[in-house]
């Protein structure tokens, strides 16, 4: 979010909240600076999963106007079965942080790496401070370090062009 926020002239910001921002303690810290902004800026957009969450979070924040219900997700669903690649590559694209369990999604690959050896798994984000070590220690230690790429975050996803599974073990979406 700081680093949307710190973009120089932006035509807009959006903050996209997957999930329920608050509990009965008040809105989670991870929501804070999408929701409130911080001293110089905020989000023109945030945009959240249900009519409701907006509702209940309107007198919690410091910005109210900016708040707006979306659809969270769209889904097609397909009547074709897709064949897996000989050698598949799965994908996990956005925040590497602990709440997207990106741990479990190491260990989940090392199990489907022992049964597909030429599987790859593709990490494309940005850090929060201090869990890079434990995410590349974790690759090391499983003896994954020539099956999984860590890429830094770019606007453009491309990396679903040659992508047989997304997945994802987020805590919150």
């Amino acid at each position: 979010d700081a680093n949307v926020l710190a973009v120089d002239q932006p035509v807009q910001t959006i903050a996209v909240i997957h999930s329920q921002a608050k509990d009965k303690q008040g809105i989670y810290a991870d929501y804070q600076l999408a929701l409130n902004g911080n001293t110089t800026t905020h989000f023109d957009k945030v945009a959240l999963p249900t009519k409701q969450e907006e509702r209940a979070l309107r007198r919690f924040v410091t910005y109210p106007n900016c708040l707006h219900h979306v659809m969270d997700c769209y889904y097609k669903v397909t009547t074709k079965d897709r064949q897996l690649s000989a050698k598949p590559t799965l994908v996990y694209r956005g925040m590497l942080t602990e709440v997207k369990r990106i741990l479990d999604l190491i260990s989940a690959f090392q199990l489907i790496h022992q049964q597909l050896p030429n599987a790859r798994f593709v990490m494309q984000g940005y850090f929060t401070a201090g869990y890079q070590s434990s995410v590349e220690n974790l690759i090391k230690q499983s003896g994954l370090n020539d099956s999984v790429d860590l890429l830094n975050y770019k606007v453009q996803p491309t990396i679903y062009d040659h992508t047989d599974l997304f997945i994802n073990a987020s805590e919150n979406e």
